[in-house]
């Protein structure tokens, strides 16, 4: 019903003589200024079919990197989970048992059963304040990562953390790679082609990176010269 309305009034605004992607500057939510952009590019230049298709290949390209990226994290978060629950069965219902039969035996344990011993202690006898703290904890990690200092961090760890790094260069790069063939294909300038890159990249690090890249091409140097920075773009 929503996209139903939407489409609707746009019918209604290109009826009264505005263009379309006037129109799709409405509905920022759901068209994005990549896509109004590029519909307006159409409009100008009259390849509308062809922009169009461009379009549905963009959006589907994304959409099979987003389900290949959750698929790919399916099993970690399973495992993680299962491991969770298990550690916690351990330290609050296996191991007091187990230390009531270590009492009456009186011997020496080792380093790393008294930690878990310790651990299952701590979880058994202070539950009550453990589970409110980890909320709370979870609830400010949340609130800081939207501030822009916590932004900031967030995108820092990404480009920097073994594993992730690698995964994050990829998609970013192939984000901002694969949207300026599709602008440059559609006759969008090359300056508003690098700006609406930089506001989809979704890192600060990768947005100044295409900021650098305009400032070169407005010096009249090459793009290259702005994407040699090897810790973002593979050589």
């Amino acid at each position: 019903a929503r996209w139903k309305a939407m489409v609707g009034d746009l019918r209604v605004q290109v009826e009264r003589g505005r263009s379309l992607s006037e129109a799709m500057n409405d509905h920022p939510d759901a068209f994005d200024a990549v896509y109004r952009s590029l519909i307006s590019a159409a409009e100008h230049g009259g390849k509308f079919e062809t922009i169009l298709d461009r379009l549905s290949m963009l959006t589907r390209k994304q959409m099979q990197m987003r389900n290949q990226l959750a698929g790919a994290l399916v099993y970690p978060a399973l495992l993680l989970t299962v491991s969770t629950v298990v550690l916690g069965v351990m330290l609050t219902f296996v191991l007091p048992r187990f230390g009531m039969l270590f009492q009456t035996l009186a011997l020496p344990l080792p380093p790393t059963t008294k930690v878990m011993m310790s651990l299952s202690g701590l979880l058994t006898g202070y539950w009550w304040a453990i589970l409110p703290g980890m909320m709370l904890a979870a609830a400010l990690l949340v609130l800081g990562s939207r501030t822009p200092r916590g932004v900031e961090l967030r995108d820092t760890l990404l480009v920097r953390v073994p594993v992730v790094r690698d995964l994050t260069r990829g998609i970013i790069t192939a984000r901002i790679i694969r949207l300026l063939g599709v602008l440059g294909d559609s006759y969008v300038p090359v300056l508003d082609a690098l700006t609406l890159a930089k506001e989809t990249a979704g890192n600060a690090h990768y947005r100044a990176l295409v900021a650098a890249a305009q400032d070169a091409v407005m010096r009249g140097e090459p793009i290259s010269t702005a994407f040699k920075d090897e810790r973002l773009i593979s050589p």
